[in-house]
């Protein structure tokens, strides 16, 4: 298809312009419409190396993890193979994004499902942990009325919620739940009637109900 083809016409360009950033950048666009994983994570290996911190791209990260979590889900073991392989070149790319911008809730998010792919819960919690933070830093206060904000922040904080649990040890489902009682308190006023408010408290009342927490 048309995506495809510019992703092999862009391919051949970054052979001859290796060290052209907007080269890679197309390719990485061109990547995620194709759905064409390997690409991707070639592409943001590309900007990564040339522009640093501006060349870590969160929605390469996210097109990459999709694509990893449905062929390690096939039944196929070919997909499987291929999953595995492509799962530790992008735990390359993080390591270097992380490097570069630990802010980054994209790169916190990745490395948390890629664990959970392989059954770390300790690793997915650590991760989340990071990503909560990360999400936290970047809304500030403004996530309270912006509802933009509350929903990514909140998404955060269920996963965290979720991921606690799966861990199972106390001190992380009691950290989680102050946590979560300190973002439900504080946007209660203005996202008591959302979805993801009720899934907040939800997450909040499990964590409870989960042995002594």
């Amino acid at each position: 298809g048309r995506p495809q083809a510019a992703v092999t016409a862009l391919q051949q360009a970054a052979k001859l312009r290796r060290e052209s950033w907007r080269v890679w950048e197309n390719l990485l666009l061109a990547s995620i419409a194709a759905k064409a994983v390997r690409q991707i994570i070639q592409a943001m290996d590309a900007l990564q190396e040339i522009r640093g911190r501006e060349g870590v791209s969160a929605e390469g990260i996210s097109a990459a993890i999709v694509e990893i979590e449905r062929l390690a889900e096939s039944e196929d073991d070919d997909d499987g193979r291929q999953a595995a392989d492509l799962t530790r070149r992008l735990l390359n790319v993080l390591g270097r994004a992380s490097a570069l911008v630990s802010t980054e809730p994209a790169v916190w998010n990745a490395y948390a499902r890629l664990h959970e792919l392989g059954g770390d819960h300790g690793m997915v919690l650590e991760n989340r942990k990071k990503e909560m933070r990360a999400v936290l830093a970047r809304a500030a206060q403004k996530y309270i009325s912006d509802s933009q904000l509350f929903r990514i922040v909140a998404r955060a904080a269920v996963n965290l919620g979720y991921s606690s649990i799966r861990e199972g040890s106390e001190d992380a489902k009691l950290s989680a739940l102050l946590q979560l009682n300190s973002i439900v308190t504080a946007t209660e006023p203005n996202f008591a009637d959302t979805d993801e408010y009720r899934d907040l408290k939800k997450i909040a009342e499990q964590l409870i109900a989960t042995e002594d927490c």
